[in-house]
């Protein structure tokens, strides 16, 4: 027969630890199984915004080219029109100068 060299109290005392590190193990297993599943759901919700901005943002660049080629035929439009506006001033005193030669001439003959 094996003699045990520790008393009843000392073996009470060691079980009563191993239960409590058995009992802290476990309480620390499903805290990070709990942490584990909040960082999955941190992990998808961040790559969900991600796609999302990723949205938005080709989104804002087509926006911005489409108003970038109003902008451009609008200034276009506005050179034109005061090409325009300036060939009609040339020629409405280019016509003044010549109505008023030949009222001159007019006048002199």
């Amino acid at each position: 027969a094996v003699v045990s060299t520790q008393s009843t109290g000392e073996k009470e005392i060691a079980f009563k630890k191993l239960r409590s590190e058995l009992k802290t193990a476990s309480e620390l297993a499903a805290e990070q199984a709990k942490n584990s599943a909040a960082l999955e759901k941190i992990k998808k919700d961040s790559e969900t915004r991600c796609r999302e901005l990723e949205e938005t943002v080709a989104t804002l660049k087509k926006e911005m080219e489409s108003v970038s080629r109003k902008r451009t035929k609008i200034l276009s439009t506005e050179a034109d029109a005061s090409e325009n506006e300036a060939d009609s001033s040339t020629r409405s005193s280019t016509t003044s100068a010549r109505s008023s030669r030949a009222s001159n001439k007019s006048r002199r003959s």
